[in-house]
């Protein structure tokens, strides 16, 4: 594989396959999550929200934080093209990782509410809420910080009621501690990041430039499966 396919960015999931998430309004149970990975890719089993065809040949890990500005105008300039190209075509099992990269003030209560979605769908707004209100949390007084992301919780699906339970909830909160240990482990430092097939890239870089590179790995898939 190309170096420059080694150091591109990709993000983030919407509804394909929907979970149940451990803070569901029903109290249902977690349902399975993640991805388990294949043939060298990361295995993320329990973790993130995943799209897309349980069998496509593309793995695309996330790591992302609600605070990060990259992360913000990645998603707004090419994620859901990549996302229509590669997860609805079902060349691609896309899973987005929320995660405290430590490098943004007041982000855990961010990805609490982010985890707290029932859903892949609703995490996609609780997140676009969160990207659109970034100036009134991040950096904020912690009180102040604390009311702006509950109203774009709120906004994105999540209500006051189920983030004050998802922010006490042991289940949730050992995921997050996972996903963060998974990430130090991958020697993930910032954000977006994201693992191709597990190799590492980062960044928000423009979608024909990310489409030529997962075009080249979906090449290379296909050229080790002939005979």
């Amino acid at each position: 594989m190309s170096t420059t396919l080694r150091l591109i960015a990709v993000g983030a999931a919407v509804g394909a396959l929907l979970l149940t998430r451990g803070c569901a309004a029903d109290g249902s149970s977690e349902a399975a999550r993640g991805d388990a990975g294949r043939d060298g890719e990361v295995d993320v089993a329990g973790l993130g929200f995943f799209a897309g065809d349980p069998g496509a040949p593309l793995q695309i890990v996330e790591f992302t934080d609600p605070a990060c500005p990259f992360c913000a105008q990645f998603h707004r300039e090419a994620r859901a093209d990549l996302f229509a190209e590669y997860v609805e075509t079902g060349q691609a099992r896309w899973i987005t990782i929320p995660w405290e990269s430590d490098q943004y003030p007041n982000s855990l209560p961010a990805v609490i509410a982010v985890e707290c979605a029932p859903d892949p769908t609703t995490a996609e707004l609780v997140t676009e809420a969160l990207y659109d209100a970034r100036d009134e949390w991040v950096g904020t007084p912690r009180a102040e910080s604390r009311h702006a992301v509950r109203r774009a919780a709120a906004a994105g699906g999540v209500d006051g009621t189920s983030l004050d339970r998802c922010a006490n909830d042991d289940q949730l909160l050992s995921r997050i501690a996972r996903a963060d240990s998974l990430a130090r482990s991958l020697g993930v430092r910032g954000t977006p990041t994201y693992l191709v097939d597990g190799f590492p890239m980062m960044g928000a870089v423009p979608f024909t430039f990310v489409r030529r590179a997962f075009d080249q790995r979906l090449e290379e898939l296909a050229a080790d499966t002939l005979p």
